[in-house]
């Protein structure tokens, strides 16, 4: 345990609880028991659930004191309360699975209603309604489970691991989460995209612990789909316990073993010879880009896994262990073969104990290391370029417990440790520089002996505590409690080569600008010299504390009132505090009615706060240890012969047998470029660090409608309304700060609102404020075209979304599923990364670099999808043979054209929305260019992307063992629409020359391909 760990522990220690809902008795007849189960409010960070429920007599008379009874079907563990006053009765905080529920009360019948099923993050209600007579327990083996919960306001889908075996669904949580309704694909940066969030603003949960990278969230913990059991994705309107994310929430829970010993393997094989053929993309030379047309033999994909499971002790003491043997071989590229080969198996494992039926301990651990080697081989003569071998991933433990303290209190503890390990450190990255050749004659490709931007040594982690209680109260159930979490990365990173320069060769313009200097005849190219290496520990510590009410108003009126306090604060390399924000305060009131009283429709509304705390990503490159520099020069005596170059590079040969090229540098063109300001370890900040911050948030209301169209169908609709505000970034600002020393250009703060520095001014430090809206850039700054102040902005996000649903529950031997989704999402601010550039560290994006970054892009976002439809069923043709598909279509997203330069600054080195028109080229001022605006996204969009999945699978018994054979196929139709093209009108760092590779294709949807799969089961 950290210092900063043990000193908060000993610092803050809280309780939390849950809530009471009430629901109203049903009748049968005089020797039944009535069973009405319903999904009833979700509890967010929970890998468990709960049930509750009322318990009357036929005459509706409330039966205090029963006796109500659970027991854990698999696992024989049971638990008994006894109901309270108004007959209510509440089991919370428990493991997913299904229960028999039985209920005893002297004078009146003993009764049990079997297979009440617990999912994850759900309570589960059950209506008891008990006869007079001294009789048999008369069990009922089936129930009504309705599709609705009439009491929560949260948005989310539920779906087990059974029902996504039906499916023809990719073994990824990203393609969990794609499955629920607002949820798209999250573009070049990887990840999904919730409710026109940036992919960069999600969480994923196991079993409570969040494994999602602390320094680049598009990425998780791997686990393979044979070690969960249930999953929950989360859109909107999570209570007051969640919070740290303005995307959305992918929860799973693991499985578990029970009294009966269990032995399984599955295998899942993607033949790359089963690959579909697809389509040829040319660059604007007639260059083949991207080639399709190719056999993928040998770019296969197998994963198999073996698991065992079973009871140590019976009824108390329970182990689940897996392994599986990762073997991922893949091959792509047209001028170059690039060839990848992991082979690194996953283990993992979950205990639990029972230590009483109230006093429940588990632990889980579970390790994702992955190695990976990639080779790049010349394709003209067969040739090694390079290799790499990366390793990835880490072990990860969660300890967890559980005590039912009385019936109606109850406290659960945790503490989890992530770990992700991201090493890049082969011969060729350590001795190589990497050097490309940018010229007009073709694609930008590599010249040097390494393929590899980086080496890099680094790890990111999380160690954990949560600490939860739950409360029952008469109609009230208050939860509260309070988590902490460390987040670490621990970095050595540098661009590849023994100076970490990376190179790059462009044509010469002559006549053109080239940072602030114009481009001379005597020479033939230039090359972009950008260094770059961070070396550092940097710790952030989040806390947060909640408390919430559920209030059940009436029997069909529920009122959900909460409140959450985040803070975080973030260390530089040298253990000093580098950003801190407090007191950030999340509202949440949600409002649930069951409109007829009867359980099978529902109006709701919910309205909440939530705060995005900056990854870690800012500080690692804000935080001192980074030496950055860019740098332009002319290349002396070098020349391009027949797509040879002849002269120009010093050559050297390395410890490892390579041939090391450095470019010959001439004159420096323009002056250095400074890309950002890295103090010194440990050094005072608050010269540059905003002292009255504001963190970045976003409040969200959703308004909704379900009802039940019969026992099995359900229709909902629901409306959601986000704004996301107040982003923090680094910036750019040229202001003249009068008597006091400058700061600097490079501040940190909010674009568009005051920023308070602590400043020297005239021998005492004091605090002075700007207003960035009104002053970013000074009138009379050489930055400005204008002869005005020039403020920024404040970035913004706004997404509505319309969602319709229509679901039949797996019922008669077939499901069925539809949504369809109005969406737009528009602004000037994507959030946590930035589509538009390859930049994906949040807090240092482009849109604090310069106000017109800002100003120029308003408009539909990168995440704006208006249209989106989504179908999926299943169904059992006999006991053996299941037929399933799934179906989706998205209108496409935005193209964002862009090119160098703006009419208002003078920082022609940004891509931004603005085309220069007149007096692009030769001796001409920057204030003399004339520019067209061209607004976000008003170009084109991109064409719908449209998939159709589809499932075969056979079921039977051999030997014993229940076997399963499958067969999917992945984009039936061989659909290959573009994802991505060069968007850029113009060169790097050249206002009027265009871009010769503007329009090419860079990214096409996957092309169809097959998975063959084999399972068994004793």
């Amino acid at each position: 345990m950290t210092t900063h760990t043990t000193k908060f522990i000993k610092k803050r220690v809280s309780e939390a609880t849950s809530k009471i809902c009430r629901s109203s008795a049903t009748s049968l007849s005089a020797l039944m028991l009535t069973g009405a189960l319903v999904c009833a409010p979700a509890m967010a960070q929970q890998a468990g659930g709960s049930i509750r429920g009322v318990v009357t007599s036929q005459s509706a008379q409330l039966l205090e004191g029963t006796e109500i009874t659970i027991t854990n079907k698999s696992t024989g563990v049971k638990r008994t309360i006894k109901a309270k006053e108004d007959g209510t009765f509440r089991f919370p905080r428990l493991p997913i699975g299904v229960y028999a529920v039985s209920a005893q009360k002297q004078g009146f019948e003993s009764v049990q209603l079997d297979d009440v099923e617990v999912l994850i993050g759900n309570a589960t209600t059950v209506d008891l309604t008990m006869t007079s007579g001294d009789m048999e327990v008369i069990s009922v083996t089936g129930g009504s489970i309705s599709l609705i919960d009439t009491t929560s306001t949260e948005s989310a889908l539920n779906i087990s691991a059974i029902e996504l075996e039906r499916l023809p669904v990719e073994r990824s949580l990203n393609s969990v989460a794609l499955l629920a309704p607002g949820v798209g694909d999250g573009g070049r940066h990887g990840g999904v995209s919730f409710g026109g969030s940036s992919s960069a603003e999600n969480a994923v949960f196991i079993n409570g612990l969040n494994v999602t990278d602390p320094q680049f969230p598009t990425g998780f913990s791997s686990v393979p789909f044979s070690f969960y059991k249930d999953f929950q994705v989360k859109t909107g309107g999570y209570s007051a316990e969640f919070g740290r994310t303005t995307g959305g929430v992918v929860n799973a829970a693991v499985k578990s073993g029970s009294n009966e010993f269990e032995f399984g393997a599955d295998a899942y094989y993607t033949p790359g010879a089963l690959k579909a053929k697809g389509r040829v993309a040319y660059d604007n030379q007639g260059n083949k880009t991207i080639d399709r047309t190719v056999s993928q033999a040998g770019n296969d994909t197998l994963t198999a896994s073996i698991y065992a499971s079973g009871a140590i002790i019976e009824d108390k003491l329970f182990f689940f262990a897996l392994y599986e043997p990762r073997m991922v071989q893949s091959e792509y590229g047209a001028t170059e073969k690039v060839s990848s080969e992991a082979d690194s198996g996953f283990w993992g494992g979950k205990i639990d104990y029972y230590l009483t039926e109230n006093h429940l301990f588990e632990f889980i651990a579970f390790s994702d290391e992955n190695e990976t080697v990639t080779e790049t081989i010349n394709s003209t003569d067969g040739s090694l370029i390079g290799s790499e071998t990366s390793d990835t991933g880490g072990k990860n433990y969660i300890a967890t417990y559980t005590g039912y303290l009385t019936d109606d209190l109850t406290v659960k503890a945790m503490y989890g440790q992530l770990r992700r390990k991201d090493a890049t450190n082969d011969a060729s990255s350590l001795e190589c520089n990497k050097v490309q050749d940018g010229t007009t004659l073709g694609p930008i490709w590599n010249i040097g002996c390494t393929t590899s931007t980086y080496a890099e040594n680094k790890t990111n982690g999380r160690d954990a505590y949560r600490l939860d209680a739950e409360w029952q109260l008469d109609n009230h159930l208050l939860r509260f409690g309070m988590d902490y979490e460390e987040r670490f990365t621990k970095q050595d990173r540098a661009y590849s080569g023994p100076n970490a320069t990376q190179y790059t060769i462009y044509d010469v313009a002559p006549g053109e600008a080239l940072n602030g200097d114009i481009q001379s005849a005597d020479y033939d190219y230039y090359v972009f010299a950008r260094t770059r290496k961070n070396i550092g520990d940097y710790y952030t510590k989040t806390s947060a504390y909640y408390i919430e009410d559920i209030w059940s108003l009436n029997d069909t009126m529920t009122l959900t009132l909460g409140a959450r306090l985040d803070e975080f604060d973030t260390d530089d390399v040298g253990g000093v505090s580098f950003l801190n924000v407090e007191k950030m305060v999340s509202p949440r009131i949600g409002y649930s009615w069951d409109i007829n009283g009867d359980g099978d429709s529902k109006f709701f509304a919910n309205l909440g706060r939530y705060y995005y705390p900056i990854p870690n990503s800012l500080v690692v490159n804000e935080g001192g240890g980074t030496v950055e520099a860019a740098n332009y020069f002319y290349l002396e005596g070098g020349q391009l012969v027949d797509g040879e170059w002849v002269g120009g590079f010093n050559e050297e040969q390395t410890a490892s047998g390579f041939t090391n090229l450095t470019p010959n540098l001439g004159p420096q063109i323009g002056p250095n470029v400074e890309l950002a300001s890295s103090p010194e370890p440990g050094a005072d900040q608050s010269y540059r660090i905003d002292q009255d911050i504001d963190a970045s948030y976003q409040d969200e209301l959703i308004l909704g409608y379900e009802t039940m169209l019969n026992e099995d169908w359900r229709l909902g609709s629901r409306v959601t309304y986000r704004k996301f505000q107040d982003a923090i970034e680094d910036m750019k600002v040229y202001h003249d700060w009068g008597d006091c020393e400058s700061p600097g250009t490079w501040l940190i703060g909010n674009p568009g609102k005051e920023i308070t520095l602590n400043l020297n001014c005239n021998g005492q430090q004091q605090l002075v404020t700007l207003d960035l809206g009104k002053t970013q850039i000074d009138a009379d700054s050489s930055r400005n075209k204008t002869g005005q102040d020039i403020g920024s902005p404040t970035p913004f996000r706004k997404y509505l979304g319309i969602d319709m649903v229509l679901e039949k529950q797996w019922q008669d031997d077939w499901s069925f599923y539809a949504s369809y989704t109005w969406a737009h999402s528009w602004g000037n601010y994507e959030g946590g990364l930035n589509s538009d550039t390859t930049n994906n560290v949040a807090g240092w994006l482009e849109y604090g670099d310069d106000p017109m970054y800002l100003v120029g892009g308003y408009g539909n976002l990168p995440n704006d999808r208006r249209h989106t439809i989504k179908l999926r069923g299943a169904y059992a043709i006999d006991d053996h043979w299941t037929i399933s598909g799934s179906f989706s279509a998205a209108s496409g997203n935005p193209i964002n054209v862009r090119g160098v330069g703006n009419p208002y600054t003078t920082d022609e080195h940004y891509y931004m929305n603005w085309i220069c028109a007149e007096n692009c080229t030769g001796d001409y001022e920057p204030e003399d260019r004339v520019y067209n605006k061209i607004p976000r996204g008003s170009w084109d969009r991109y064409d719908w992307l449209v998939n159709l999945n589809a499932k075969i699978a056979y079921n039977t018994t051999f030997a014993g063992m229940d076997t399963r054979f499958a067969l999917d196929i992945f984009n039936v139709m061989n659909n290959q629409s573009v994802t991505r093209i060069d968007h850029f009108l113009t060169q790097t760092d050249s206002v009027g020359a265009e871009n010769p590779g503007f329009g090419e294709i860079q990214s096409l949807q996957a092309t169809r391909s097959m998975r063959l799969s084999a399972r068994i089961r004793f």
